[in-house]
């Protein structure tokens, strides 16, 4: 197999890195930019990242994703043939084809184009494990591969509202959890869901603090929907 191409985690870099200079943002707002969604990257991991690169878990990927407004199948842009690990190489269509697949889990036949040392069915096991990880993590928050840069963008938005980081708070998770549970649970904010339910219960003429109450009593009941799914329920 050849050892000359390019990384799967190095095409990653290098769209992060065009993201950055395209949007004119210096390392330390980058840098700010992904501490706001959950990915610890100082001023000096971005611009160790830049120069030297890094691997990625899938988490990872996704928060990337998330920072920069795409999506893991948009960031492999390109027809060119990459290295996934040192026993696989496969045309970055392949692999945008495997990621919009999303069964949960990889066989043999979804490799097509894949080229390994080790047997297909070996390698799909091996490979699978990330892929469903990735795969996992995309249904849990909500984010398909195929999501519009744009629903990223307002996802970011939801996790300054108040009732959002209360939330996340009281929960004890990062309040972009809460916001991407949110988009998988109801297809909007914690704050657009709670206002919705809490609407319904209200007379013509409630006070102020009788709605306050109200409210209250709906981000309960929406709290403990989201705690349910973040620990993995349907």
């Amino acid at each position: 197999m050849r050892t000359d191409l390019q990384e799967l985690d190095e095409v990653i870099r290098e769209t992060v890195v065009r993201w950055r200079t395209s949007s004119q943002l210096t390392h330390e707002q980058a840098s700010r930019r992904f501490r706001s969604i959950g990915l610890d990257m100082s001023r000096s991991a971005v611009t160790a990242f830049e120069r030297d690169g890094r691997k990625f878990s899938p988490g990872e990927w996704v928060c990337l994703c998330l920072a920069i407004g795409t999506t893991p199948q948009a960031m492999l842009a390109g027809d060119e043939t990459v290295r996934l690990t040192g026993t696989c190489q496969a045309p970055l269509k392949n692999v945008r084809d495997l990621l919009a697949k999303r069964s949960g889990r990889v066989t043999a036949g979804d490799l097509a184009g894949f080229v390994v040392t080790q047997s297909l069915e070996d390698f799909a096991e091996d490979f699978g494990a990330r892929y469903a990880e990735l795969d996992a993590l995309a249904r849990r928050v909500g984010v398909p591969l195929d999501t519009p840069p744009l629903r990223l963008d307002e996802v970011r938005d939801w996790t300054k509202q108040e009732v959002e980081q209360r939330a996340a708070k009281r929960l004890g998770v990062p309040v972009l959890e809460v916001a991407m549970a949110s988009l998988a649970l109801w297809r909007k904010s914690l704050t657009d869901e709670r206002d919705r339910r809490a609407g319904p219960r209200m007379l013509p003429g409630t006070s102020e603090r009788s709605a306050r109450m109200v409210r209250a009593h709906v981000t309960r009941e929406l709290e403990n929907e989201l705690e349910h799914h973040l620990q993995g329920g349907e």
